[in-house]
């Protein structure tokens, strides 16, 4: 298995080399060039690399600063509690710039609490202190010590020119290197904060993610992830995260700030451009005019008119495999539309007008140019998704003022309203997913149903507790409404809603963009009923 010769360096600095800077100054390959430098003349040449470090900051009340600084010159550790923005902002091995004379000091410990009454320094807050603390849900405990300083600059060089700036190495890389996000090594158990077990293989890429998007704002809370990243089930385990207590606001807005900056490696990690990337495959014009012909009668049937394209997409699919581009080209929609399209044909498209049942059919692409015969398929589709987006965004939007309007007094103002009524349900794999986070009342005790509890009920009748049946007067209770709004603290109900007609909204807008017709076969109605 190829290891990178940058492996070292990554792990020995992951810690110190905490900021966005280090993300983008990584994979920026230069001569001895500063950063900015490298950035603006956007020099890429593979076997030099410039890396830097930029610590993060923190401060602390000025009454306290004497003390602290007496503390960290006598080489003892401070200690800090943090709430709020601060909340989940340090984790161990960070170092940070201090407004104690400056002094670096790097991170040995946080705990989290959420009771005044464990603070491990009770007995040395003041009455104010501890009331400050106690106004919030959860602090943190963080110990600091006196660090040392960090690297200002790494370069590295091709052999034999090996470079060393100040008391800083270099690391001897061989003429032919090239860096790559694709470089595999072996993950250990600790050699990053959210991986222990086995040791796996994985990529320098892959090891940089989950460093840059997962460990500095989460820390451990967050597993390694390796391979390919389902964005949606990452986010889905964050937000289960945020409602169970175990991570803040504070830290999902870091996350968000650092996934934004990843973006700026796209070309380097999933280049896009490629010479299959931007032509037509012969092989799939070829099959089109086979097809096109042989159910030349039958083009009026949105069956057949589907079974073509797909047999198309799946043509391409298989000639695009294992291209240089194929990272890239990852969502259905690349397939589906944008290359079908452009290098395929404009396929089936729903007419444009009052019926739509009807459909069309372009036999053409785009990159034939346009065929006047088939000008009406094109100009239809494009007034048809600017027409609907117009017409539909209206009725979302005035389908969002009359759900704020009606829901603009609603809250929770209540824990329990003690009702027995609600909804009967019998529970099933297809609907417990609807359920999930809900009450019910199982006899004369209310039970929150859970991923870890749901399956006991598959199977039964139940009964869940319902807004439609609450018996708070002036609003609603807890007991009766999804038990996440009671973990996050929500009581106004205002917003919530606005989501349906958000719902309505962003189907409106999504017509603009090129769609693909598909065929779905029903089996049973009764899926669809309630």
């Amino acid at each position: 298995m190829k290891t990178s010769p940058l492996l070292p360096l990554l792990i020995k600095y992951q810690e110190g080399l905490a900021s966005r800077d280090f993300v983008i100054d990584y994979f920026v390959n230069a001569e001895l060039m500063t950063r900015d430098e490298a950035i603006r003349t956007k020099t890429i040449r593979p076997g030099k690399l410039i890396m830097s470090g930029t610590p993060g900051i923190i401060t602390f009340p000025v009454g306290e600063r004497t003390s602290l600084i007496q503390r960290l010159k006598a080489g003892k550790p401070i200690v800090t509690t943090r709430v709020s923005d601060e909340l989940g902002k340090y984790y161990v091995g960070s170092i940070l710039k201090s407004d104690l004379d400056g002094a670096l000091v790097t991170v040995v410990q946080v705990d989290r609490h959420t009771d005044i009454s464990d603070h491990p320094y009770l007995s040395e807050l003041s009455t104010t202190q501890k009331e400050t603390i106690s106004s919030y849900p959860a602090y943190d405990v963080v110990t600091l010590t006196k660090a040392t300083a960090l690297p200002k600059v790494h370069v590295v060089t091709s052999a034999p020119n090996n470079k060393t700036i100040g008391s800083l190495e270099a690391l001897e890389l061989p003429d032919d290197y090239k860096l790559s996000f694709y470089d595999r090594f072996t993950l250990t158990n600790g050699m990053i904060a959210n991986y222990t077990g086995p040791d796996i293989e994985t990529t320098l890429g892959v090891f940089l993610l989950n460093r840059v998007i997962l460990v500095i704002p989460f820390g451990a809370e967050v597993p390694y992830v390796n391979g390919k990243w389902n964005i949606g089930k990452i986010e889905r385990d964050i937000t289960r995260l945020v409602i169970d207590g175990r991570i803040t606001p504070a830290q999902v807005f870091r996350y968000v700030d650092y996934a934004f900056s990843i973006s700026s490696l796209n070309d380097f990690c999933v280049p896009s451009f490629s010479e299959k990337s931007i032509t037509a495959r012969p092989e799939v014009l070829k099959l089109r005019q086979e097809l096109l012909a042989k159910y030349r009668d039958q083009l009026n049937d949105p069956n057949i008119m589907i079974m073509i394209e797909d047999q198309l997409v799946a043509l391409d699919r298989q000639l695009m495999s294992g291209d240089v581009s194929s990272g890239f080209l990852v969502s259905g929609k690349s397939f589906d539309v944008q290359r079908k399209r452009m290098f395929g044909m404009f396929g089936l498209v729903e007419s444009f007008g009052t019926d739509t049942d009807t459909f069309s059919f372009g036999e053409t692409n785009l990159n034939e140019g346009w065929d006047t015969s088939q000008m009406d398929v094109l100009a239809n589709d494009i007034r048809r998704g600017s027409y609907n987006r117009a017409k539909s965004t209206a009725l979302g939007g005035a389908e969002s003022k009359m759900l704020s309007r009606n829901f603009q007094e609603s809250a929770i103002v209540a824990d329990d309203c003690g009702t027995t009524r609600g909804l009967h349900i019998h529970l099933s794999n297809d609907n417990k997913r609807f359920f999930t986070h809900r009450n019910l009342t199982d006899g004369t005790s209310v039970v929150e149903l859970t991923e870890s509890n749901i399956d006991e009920y598959l199977g039964k009748d139940v009964v869940i507790r319902s807004p439609m049946f609450c018996a708070s007067k002036d609003g609603y209770c807890h007991a009766c409404m999804d038990t996440r709004f009671k973990r996050v603290g929500i009581k106004l109900l205002n917003i919530s809603p606005v989501s349906i007609s958000s719902t309505i909204l962003l189907l409106s807008m999504k017509a603009m963009h090129g769609s693909k017709t598909a065929l779905t076969q029903l089996d049973d109605l009764n899926q669809f009923l309630i």
